[in-house]
């Protein structure tokens, strides 16, 4: 028993470590993750979802409009002078908050 706590704690410790950083959320539960810093091996299936996604105007345009609509969303971009333009995607975190991915 003693081992499988240990193999599990090893495997927790090693996730959190291939998570990117971009991921910690701000106070408002807002995450800003820049779809580059995901073209690493753990998460190059995402990255390339993203990349693809990112040519779709259809589907930049629906993630666009509800950046705009959501005023925590919103003002993160602006805070970080990000324009609108570069969102690909906004999906909602287990936790409610939301994850902006952005070109």
């Amino acid at each position: 028993m003693n081992t499988t706590i240990k193999m599990t704690f090893a495997a927790a410790l090693a996730a959190a470590a291939l998570a990117p950083a971009a991921y910690a959320a701000n106070a408002e539960g807002v995450s800003i993750v820049y779809i580059d810093s995901l073209d690493t091996g753990a998460n190059r299936s995402t990255f390339n979802l993203l990349n693809q996604k990112a040519q779709n105007p259809n589907v930049t345009q629906e993630a666009q409009a509800e950046a705009s609509s959501d005023p925590a969303i919103a003002d993160q971009l602006a805070a970080r002078s990000i324009g609108l333009h570069n969102v690909v995607e906004v999906d909602t975190a287990a936790n409610g908050g939301k994850i902006v991915y952005v070109r």
